[in-house]
């Protein structure tokens, strides 16, 4: 059975967690309007903030992305900026969760979507979301090797996790955003 993207009737490149199927630009939409939905919803940003894009693994990405949004000012001097940009998804959130968890560690605010300068963008969207927008759009991704042990053991656990249970990395953070306040 063919994969069609349930409002445009083409061939589909996605499926969503919750089935709905999106062809190559409802996906690059529902990808962007994601991102401002982060934005908005967790007061990362004001209009002409000066922003600085962090070097990490989806940097292309947001560089893509927030050129295509010229409200924010892009600075190449980390100094001179309102807000740090950090190219983190749900899925290191998640990781970072767990292993905070197992290392017995209380630092938890620099998990948030939005810790004093520093924001994430990315937060809401799973790491396959991010890359198949860089395909999609031709961006490169920069390649980078976990060098904690652990890390790379939760991450692949998590990762192999999700193939029965697609929602576990959203859960993992839902659950954290509610209990912080608490903590």
């Amino acid at each position: 059975m063919i994969k069609m993207c349930k409002k445009c009737k083409t061939n589909a490149v996605f499926v969503m967690i919750n089935g709905r199927k999106l062809c190559k630009n409802c996906f690059i939409h529902y990808f962007e309007k994601k991102i401002l939905f982060t934005i908005r919803k967790y007061n990362l940003l004001r209009k002409g903030n000066k922003i600085f894009i962090d070097k990490g693994r989806y940097t292309t990405i947001i560089e893509h992305i927030f050129r295509k949004l010229p409200i924010y000012k892009i600075s190449k001097i980390k100094t001179k900026t309102d807000k740090i940009l950090l190219s983190t998804s749900i899925g290191n959130i998640a990781c970072q969760i767990i292993l905070n968890q197992l290392k017995k560690k209380q630092e938890v605010k620099q998990l948030m979507p939005k810790y004093k300068n520093t924001i994430k963008p990315l937060y809401l969207l799973l790491d396959k979301e991010i890359e198949l927008y860089a395909k999609l759009n031709k961006i490169k991704i920069n390649k980078q090797k976990d060098k904690d042990k652990l890390g790379v053991q939760v991450r692949n656990f998590l990762n192999d996790l999700e193939k029965k249970h697609p929602e576990i990395k959203y859960a993992a953070v839902n659950a954290f955003l509610e209990i912080e306040p608490v903590l």
